[in-house]
């Protein structure tokens, strides 16, 4: 892989120690973009005897090296591009369920997981038997399951209620998935999907899917263009 770069687009923090024995724990701000970027540093570093963790689970009485991570496009696609090469398109799309998921140690499964397809010169069937991806298969798996049980939930309120406004409160982080779906399968209707458990969403304009924060304002947002679908996160 060609890693080009990581010191320049981290912010680190103890870079003494960052070499040392100490546990090293990287902070993302919570995006798969930040996961990817994370993930890169440590291939790039070649860090040991560390943990990622989205920066507003971080205790601030934990001990070791902490390390501010921030989100790079470029990280995102070389990780990406690795795994896409070595192990195919299924495993890109199952790490970014798992992700998801938001279970705990989800992001340390992930790593492992890329490291070895980093290590290996091509993904082989063996590799299954890892506890890693066997974990990543099961976070993935349910995300998916749940995945399309709110899909028939949405699809009916928009398709028959003529909604503009659906809100859902998911487990798992499931609105960019149904907004992705959604927007495909109903490419003329405008409407915002909405997760009230973390306060945030997704708005179709009939053209474009926007992320929208709760300082939105809704009708502006259903008319206004926005951002295209290629910027969700496994895209």
């Amino acid at each position: 892989m060609d890693f080009r770069g990581a010191l320049c687009v981290l912010h680190l923090i103890n870079h003494s120690k960052i070499n040392n024995m100490t546990k090293t724990c990287l902070l993302y701000d919570g995006s798969f973009k930040g996961l990817m970027t994370a993930v890169y540093l440590v291939l790039d570093r070649n860090l040991s005897e560390v943990t990622i963790l989205c920066n507003n689970k971080y205790s601030t009485g934990a001990g070791g090296c902490k390390i501010e991570v921030q989100s790079r496009d470029l990280c995102l696609a070389d990780v990406r591009r690795m795994i896409r090469v070595k192990a195919g398109e299924a495993y890109w799309q199952l790490i970014f369920r798992a992700f998801l998921s938001e279970l705990k140690g989800a992001e340390d499964c992930i790593l492992e997981f890329v490291q070895l397809v980093a290590d290996s010169e091509c993904f082989v069937p063996r590799m299954e038997k890892q506890t890693c991806i066997r974990n990543i298969r099961h976070a993935a798996g349910m995300v998916q399951r749940a995945e399309e049980r709110f899909y028939e939930i949405t699809r009916t309120r928009l398709e028959n209620k003529k909604e503009k406004w659906i809100s859902l409160q998911p487990t798992f982080d499931l609105v960019p998935l149904l907004a992705s779906r959604l927007s495909e399968e109903f490419p003329e209707k405008r409407w915002v999907l909405w997760d009230n458990r973390r306060n945030s969403g997704w708005c179709f304009n009939g053209e474009f899917l926007e992320p929208v924060n709760p300082a939105f304002n809704p009708e502006r947002a259903i008319q206004s263009s926005g951002r295209s679908i290629g910027t969700l996160g496994a895209r």
